[in-house]
This record gives C-alpha cells, sequence and structure tokens, in this order.
C-alpha cells in the first residue's frame, strides 16, 4: 500500500494500480523505455557518473585569464572596422565569455546598447 492507501504494482516500479484498467504488456515495454529515457537523460544533463555537470563551453570554461581576455576583446571590439557580421560574432564571443564567468566589463552594455536598436536587423 501506498501512502495514500492504493495499492502499487513492483512490476511498474511504484505507480499505482488501477483497478478499473491492467497494465499490458505493451504499456509495460513502454513505461520501462520512458523511464530508461529520462535516466539517460538526467545523466547527460548531469554528466559523468560521478556527478560532475559538464561544462556547457568547455573552451571557455579553461580560460586562464577571462577577465583579461574579455577586456582585450572589448579593445579590439571597440577599435574595429570590421563588417557588421564578424563585429557581431565578437560581441557574441565577449558576452559569452561575461555571462559565463560572471565578468565586469566596464562599459560594455553602454556600449552594447548603439547595437540594440529598433532599425536593426540581427541583435545579439
Amino acid at each position: 500500500l501506498n501512502a495514500a492507501g492504493g495499492l502499487l504494482d513492483r512490476r511498474t516500479g511504484g505507480v499505482t494500480v488501477h483497478n478499473h484498467s491492467k497494465k499490458t504488456a505493451k504499456r509495460l515495454r513502454a513505461q520501462e523505455k520512458q523511464k530508461r529515457n529520462i535516466r539517460i537523460a538526467r545523466r547527460k544533463l548531469l554528466g559523468d557518473k560521478d556527478g560532475e555537470p559538464q561544462p556547457r563551453f568547455p573552451a571557455l570554461t579553461l580560460l586562464h585569464d577571462p577577465q583579461g581576455l574579455a577586456e582585450d576583446l572589448f579593445r579590439k571590439l571597440r577599435a574595429s572596422r570590421d563588417k557588421f557580421k564578424t563585429r557581431l560574432l565578437m560581441m557574441n564571443l565577449l558576452t559569452r565569455l561575461v555571462g559565463h564567468h560572471k565578468l565586469m566589463v566596464l562599459s560594455l552594455y553602454a556600449f552594447l546598447q548603439r547595437y540594440i536598436t529598433g532599425h536593426q536587423q540581427e541583435v545579439t
């Protein structure tokens, strides 16, 4: 019996048994497949067997001096006269770096405000 007083079925892993319907073999297989997919997805999300989460951007995680790199990249971005798409890629890398390491790059947001206007087609 469970906490609510209902019967539990050992075959379904503790799912309450409904008195008016029977678990067929097809339903059991589908339920086991769903449980297996949930376990696999959870394992992928949590990482390896030790439970250590996998980094979302492994190269950004392994940087030696992320603050210095962010400042240098921002300096190059401000002086850049490259194409718009190239500057967008640089801004994308810079903002991912700042967000991942929770860095403080002064005047970054004031710089980005120029690119967040109504007439821009592509916004980072």
